[in-house]
């Protein structure tokens, strides 16, 4: 099917849903909110897995027909916008935001806004239309400052949960259009494929495209400590076990060892530096590491940081080590 041919970006593990699983394993119980963490982490994992599906069903798209991209996070002025899914082929764009929800879903023009009603409780949210819109221009505004013609943009918000109900009367015909489960996408794609028939771009400005988009990707890495409003002392320090998050683990003859459940691993320190990236910073230096792994020996810390191989900055005594790559590899 060629599927590596199709798919640009795939999507990865969202760094927030992974950030806030550091939280909630790092952080002492009365330092934080921990309900409001807990939350937010159960509506991530169930957005990531709807964005899955999602991708899943785009997969049996004609090979090379398209250009996809999934959880694409550009800049745009001071700021950055990220869409689920993109797929760009040379007579027009599609732009999709996913939503895993399930119960009733109503939308209101009125205020501009989504409304999930769901056991007898109704759930504000902002509008996925007003949201893809918006990507919308955004988009339009990339292909101006890269110089390439201004194909159709199309918008999709697709609803990924199986028994979701969509109570659309109020919208106009347009609106709905823009509307689908995740079960009809082809039948919303077919329609599309036949209007646009012309093409715009040539193969080399989708390259450029595709490029351009591959370039300015930027993961967003969220400042948990700040939102959350936690203290630096309140958070738990040692190699945690990547079976049982017991921690700390012991370090013997160049192995960590859990005292709780007897696993081993020569690599259980890697998960605790992403809890480190998320928690304290993206760089560290020997010391940091000695002290948030509990490593008394500048040597074995030096040995874990050289087969690291990430990259540094600085002399010897100060230098620091960027632990975004160690992030990459995880997602």
């Amino acid at each position: 099917m060629g599927v590596d041919n199709l798919i640009k970006k795939y999507r990865n593990i969202p760094p927030r849903l992974l950030g806030l699983e550091s939280l909630l394993r790092r952080c002492r119980l009365n330092s934080f909110d921990k309900e409001r963490a807990e939350q937010e982490l159960i509506n991530r994992k169930a957005g990531y897995k709807g964005e899955k599906s999602v991708d899943y069903t785009l997969s049996f798209l004609a090979e090379k027909k398209y250009s996809i991209f999934h959880d694409l996070r550009l800049p745009h002025g001071d700021h950055y916008f990220q869409m689920d899914t993109i797929l760009i082929s040379k007579s027009f764009i599609l732009i999709m935001e996913v939503k895993n929800l399930a119960g009733i879903i109503y939308f209101d023009p009125e205020f501009d806004q989504m409304i999930r009603e769901l056991d007898g409780k109704k759930e504000g949210f902002p509008n996925p239309l007003t949201q893809v819109k918006r990507h919308k221009y955004q988009v339009k505004h990339w292909l101006d400052r890269y110089k390439l013609p201004q194909l159709p943009i199309e918008t999709l918000v697709v609803f990924s949960h199986p028994s979701t109900i969509i109570q659309a009367s109020n919208l106009s015909p347009e609106q709905k259009k823009q509307i689908t489960h995740s079960t009809n996408l082809f039948s919303k794609i077919g329609p599309l494929e036949r209007r646009y028939i012309k093409e715009i771009l040539e193969t080399k400005e989708i390259r450029k495209l595709v490029d351009s988009f591959i370039k300015n990707h930027t993961p967003d890495l969220p400042n948990l400590i700040e939102q959350f409003h936690i203290q630096k002392n309140n958070i738990l320090k040692g190699v945690h076990c990547p079976k049982c998050y017991s921690m700390p683990m012991k370090r013997d003859y160049g192995k960590w060892i859990c005292s709780a459940c007897g696993f081993s691993s020569r690599q259980a320190h890697l998960d605790s530096l992403i809890d480190y990236l998320f928690l304290i910073g993206p760089t560290i230096t020997n010391q940091q590491l000695r002290n948030f792994l509990q490593i008394p020996s500048r040597f074995v810390a030096t040995d874990i940081l050289t087969s690291l191989k990430v990259e540094q900055h600085g002399s010897t005594k100060g230098r620091t080590y960027q632990l975004s790559s160690i992030l990459e590899k995880k997602m």
